[in-house]
């Protein structure tokens, strides 16, 4: 990734390379803190408002300090004025709000911008190969278990990156988890949706992040004539030891990962199996949007 620009709440820039953080944040010993990530478009932030409401609902559910809503709509407004649109117009806008040094209640909070990464380029004309990993439980409700953290999008993401890691070094791209009973549940980092004859299906957000780009999507779809469903999507063994998707074997259904802002890479590989790229999967001219990228989480 190029460069980054740093702003703080009351709207300064400072130096990224500077460090902003103590070394006793509870945000860096423990990942106890919360983030989210929007993509922006020649100065235009995507879905801005939901992810701020969904930055405050993550703080809520992590009791941490509400999150100074109007300090990061000042942070965003320095970087969008800062940022060289001639130079990238895609961007990726990030918010960070930690529970602070251990033994406080002062939180630390900043926004970072910088460029679309160039792999994500890639993957939304050539499409991504995608390996199928089991996530290891199953995707039961556990709104009565606070301490799981349902619905919040924090900073303890090693296992996705770790999950990410292994699929690059076995020559994938990125990872779709299944449960151990093959429920098809979402990306690390992308949300999960499948093109079955014509009708497009999503899993349902139990025990997986609730995804402003699957929310959009429902949101804009009708009026493109596009029907949108959450739908319990299950994955299966082949004979040959590849990946299929039960009911639907890839032939039949394109699967596609979505991402910020309502951005799609289409899959072309699955399990080490090859599937396309095809026609008629889901892009820019079915939704009538500007862009579809990838990555929900640009973590």
């Amino acid at each position: 990734m190029g460069t980054k620009l740093l702003a703080l709440l009351d709207g300064t820039l400072a130096d990224p390379a500077l460090p902003i953080v103590r070394a006793d944040d509870e945000g860096v010993t423990r990942g106890d803190g919360i983030f989210e990530a929007l993509l922006v478009v020649d100065a235009q932030p995507r879905d801005l408002d939901a992810h701020l409401a969904r930055f405050a609902v993550s703080a809520d559910k992590l009791e941490l300090p509400a999150p100074d809503e109007a300090g990061f709509r000042r942070a965003t407004d320095a970087l969008l004025e800062a940022w060289n649109w001639k130079a990238d117009r895609e961007a990726v806008l990030r918010f960070f709000w930690t529970r602070g040094p251990e033994g406080t209640s002062e939180p630390n909070a900043w926004a970072i911008i910088a460029p679309l990464d160039e792999a994500l380029r890639r993957q939304r004309s050539a499409g991504v190969r995608v390996m199928l990993l089991d996530r290891g439980f199953e995707p039961v409700p556990v709104e009565n278990q606070p301490w799981l953290l349902p619905g919040a999008k924090s900073l303890s993401y090693a296992v996705n990156m770790a999950a990410k890691r292994y699929a690059r070094e076995r020559g994938a791209e990125d990872v779709v988890f299944y449960s151990p009973s093959g429920r098809l549940l979402e990306g690390p980092t992308c949300s999960v949706v499948l093109d079955i004859d014509g009708v497009l299906h999503t899993p349902p957000f139990e025990a997986i992040l609730r995804s402003i780009t699957v929310q959009t999507l429902f949101q804009q779809a009708p009026a493109e004539g596009l029907d949108v469903q959450f739908s319990v999507l299950d994955r299966s063994e082949n004979d040959q030891g590849g990946s299929a998707l039960e009911g639907c074997d890839v032939q039949d259904g394109d699967l596609d990962v979505a991402a910020v802002g309502g951005l799609v890479a289409h899959l072309v590989a699955l399990g080490g199996t090859e599937h396309g790229p095809t026609e008629g999967g889901l892009g820019a001219e079915d939704m009538g949007l500007d862009l579809l990228v990838q990555r929900e989480h640009l973590a």
